[in-house]
């Protein structure tokens, strides 16, 4: 019994992950910094599935960003 259990568990741990999607990402907008050679300022839009998140993560640049849910 208790090893159907953790196999049960197991199988839907392993699918929940198979399930999960990615985020949709569009690019809106990119230009060139011709006063910082080597460097674009990018627009985009990250959508999520409901529920969805990113992992905490870093942008090793300066960013500007808002935030925006769609009513549920």
């Amino acid at each position: 019994m208790t090893i159907k259990l953790v196999a049960l568990v197991l199988l839907c741990l392993i699918t929940g992950t198979a399930v999960a999607q990615e985020p949709k990402v569009t690019s809106l907008m990119s230009k060139d910094l011709p006063e910082n050679p080597g460097r674009e300022a990018l627009m985009i839009t990250v959508e999520h599935a409901p529920g969805g998140s990113s992992a905490i993560h870093r942008h090793n640049a300066h960013a500007l960003f808002t935030c925006w849910r769609a009513p549920s």
